[in-house]
């Protein structure tokens, strides 16, 4: 599970009441569904996945690099067929380009690209062998099996012939035999490398590493010069998670074969891996450069833009990616990936959804197709699409994280408790999901349940302050201000430069009618942070209650100054000149020109800053006004609400042609 900026999703509490929710909060801060994910694809349909920032699942196939020796098995209607895999014997002597004998070192198997008249146009595995073949030439694996078998008939001791057989075998996942044709190849050949070389491929597949390294070992301790197996050995250490020693695996691969682009791109990804950038993009750029049409480079180079944020450049590799494999489905992910962070919504969920189209069960598009709808705010597609990721993937716990805050932010706090414990379940020492599900419970006023949460989540990360914040805001709630401001003592210990930790302490001792201190708590909000203005708000109301009103109009007036824009503050400060107690305070003509403010700022929209323009009007002696606008803000609240019951109150004062007074 990625990093989740706990400062940025901590909550804001104002007189009381828990500002926009932890669900949104985090959306916006990024969580478990965040991720950025590099793929690469390959013509066998493998794929090297690696996380940039902590990614919590993403990967749809295993962590290979280089494609097969041994394609997959697909159904052939017609074997001779454009994008057939056929098995040619003897590629050596059968393979031309143009008047020359094209070069096939041990290559076997061979993708049919053309079909012209007699012959056929064939590629290899890696696609560095190719050339045209007489079609009378490829047969299909079982036709290569019953011309091996005579072969190994009319002479027992053909190494190659068994190899080849092993190899054939393995293509329909027959190991067993496979490893017992190349265990005879390598007895009858024990100089011979590419026995382990074969045997290796078989091993990996299997998923016997420690087997297929063996081999590998053996291969090159043969033939030290070998790129493929120094570059097929990089691969399986880079698939542990070894990078300095698929490193050098790929260097030495690509020193024996200066255009070997497979292990250019492969190197690239360890040390994208190992963060460093530079030399990343260095060997993709070179990976291109060999081979322009080569799309898991793109597709790699544009996941080191995007780790630079450099969305567009990182956008125009995806597309060249797009553009050259337009059946696979990771560039386009990641593309959606990079239209994602450039809050490009709309055109990531149609990449999300191309991807989709091609991989029915890539679980990662599902959730990041999730995440996009959910940042346009749609809860319902949202919560199908992790719903089918948790379907795919039942096993991951950052689907249910992110399914069970989206229903919370569609404010179905049963379901998203029921996601957010099978979350815990999955992922029992990780703290978020207790605060998370605390939330929740805070929802349904089950603040013993959401304190429970918050005390296993402060166990389990005792040095994060955002939990005790939680805590005492719940603590706050159950009004048990003692436990609550000891939580706030120890989040400011903590993390003593926030300064909504200063106004919820200050709330707290607001409550308990400690003003001294409360005072204090609001002005050091102020000093900590030079952009908070809540401090003075409330400073103000401080001195509200103790009729120090030359000092709260003092608190209004910096807050306007460090904050021009403030509606609250341009409201506050006319409230107080409308309905202050002390004549010397009261100023009818001031107060309409702030409440005007208010209004202009809120858009005229705010029962609050219409009802002070209202109280402003009243003061200057313009009750006409002042009715009018009274009736305006009360047509802004519920009728039999405490404020419509109070607004309503005011509104016969001004009939009377009697101001309020506070």
């Amino acid at each position: 599970m990625n990093t989740v900026d706990t400062r940025r999703m901590r909550r804001r509490r104002l007189a009381g009441t828990m500002l926009p929710s932890l669900v949104a909060a985090c959306m916006s801060a990024g969580t478990v569904a965040g991720s950025t994910a590099v793929g690469l694809g390959s013509p066998a349909g493998g794929m090297a996945t690696m996380a940039i920032e902590g990614l919590s699942g993403a990967a749809d196939a295993p962590a290979t690099s280089r494609p097969n020796r041994i394609p997959p098995r697909e159904p052939q209607a017609d074997p001779l067929l454009p994008g057939s895999w056929v098995v040619i014997l003897d590629p050596a002597a059968s393979l031309r380009d143009g008047e020359r004998r094209a070069p096939a070192e041990d290559a076997l198997f061979f993708r049919i690209e053309k079909a012209e008249g007699d012959r056929l146009r064939v590629a290899s595995w890696d696609g560095k062998k190719s050339g045209w073949v007489p079609r009378d030439v490829p047969v299909t694996p079982e036709k290569a099996l019953d011309a091996l078998d005579r072969r190994i008939q009319a002479n027992p001791v053909d190494a190659a012939a068994i190899r080849d057989r092993g190899r054939v075998r393995s293509y329909g996942r027959e190991w067993d035999p496979a490893l017992a044709d190349l265990g005879e190849a390598i007895r009858l050949a024990p100089g011979d490398p590419k026995g382990p070389a074969a045997r290796a491929d078989v091993w990996r597949m299997k998923g016997e590493t420690d087997k297929a390294i063996a081999d590998w070992d053996r291969a090159i301790q043969l033939d030290p010069g070998n790129a493929r197996a120094h570059s097929s050995r990089g691969a399986l250490r880079e698939g542990r998670g070894q990078y300095d020693a698929a490193i050098a695996d790929y260097t030495e691969a690509i020193r024996s074969d200066p255009g070997d682009y497979w292990s250019l791109t492969n190197r690239g990804t360890c040390y994208l891996r190992m963060g460093v950038l530079d030399k990343a993009a260095a060997d993709q750029t070179a990976a291109i450069t060999l081979k322009p049409d080569f799309a898991p480079a793109y597709t790699a180079r544009g996941g080191i833009f995007q780790q630079r944020k450099d969305y567009e450049r990182a956008i125009a590799d995806f597309d060249e990616a797009v553009r050259l494999a337009p059946a696979d489905p990771y560039p386009l992910t990641l593309r959606g990936d990079a239209r994602f962070e450039k809050n490009e919504f709309e055109k990531a969920i149609e990449d999300y959804s191309r991807a989709i189209s091609l991989k029915a069960d890539s679980a990662y598009a599902f959730s990041r197709r999730g995440s996009a709808w959910s940042r346009k705010q749609d809860h319902a597609k949202a919560i199908a699409d992790y719903t089918e990721a948790i379907r795919i993937e039942p096993g991951r716990s950052h689907h249910y994280f992110n399914r069970g805050t989206e229903r919370e932010a569609a404010g179905d706090h049963e379901k998203a408790i029921a996601d957010l414990s099978r979350f815990i379940e999955l992922e029992p020492r990780n703290p978020i999901g207790h605060a998370f599900r605390a939330w929740s419970r805070q929802q349904k006023h089950d603040w013993d349940e959401a304190i429970a949460d918050l005390t296993e989540a402060i166990r389990l990360d005792p040095a994060k302050a955002f939990y005790r914040d939680l805590r005492g805001q719940a603590w706050s709630r159950r009004g048990k201000h003692a436990q609550a401001i000891a939580d706030f003592d120890e989040v400011i210990r903590l993390d003593p430069t926030d300064a909504s930790l200063y106004v919820n302490r200050g709330l707290e001792w607001l409550k308990d009618e400690q003003y001294d201190r409360a005072i204090a708590d609001f002005t050091r909000s102020t000093e900590v942070d030079p952009k908070s203005t809540m401090g003075f708000r409330l400073r103000g109301g401080v001195h509200h209650i103790r009729g120090e009103y030359a000092q709260e109009a003092d608190d209004y007036l910096a807050l306007i100054r460090r904050d021009p824009d403030s509606a609250l503050g341009h409201r506050s400060l006319a409230w107080l000149l409308a309905t202050c107690p002390d004549a010397k305070v009261r100023d009818g003509r001031r107060a309409v020109a702030e409440a005007t403010r208010a209004c202009e700022l809120e858009q005229w929209k705010s029962g609050s800053a219409i009802g002070a323009l209202a109280a402003a009007c009243a003061e200057s002696g313009d009750f006409a006004a002042a009715i009018k606008h009274q009736k305006q803000a009360i047509s802004l609240v519920e009728q039999f609400s405490e404020a419509g019951l109070e607004y309503t109150t005011r509104l016969s004062l001004y009939e009377i042609h009697r101001p309020f007074r506070d």
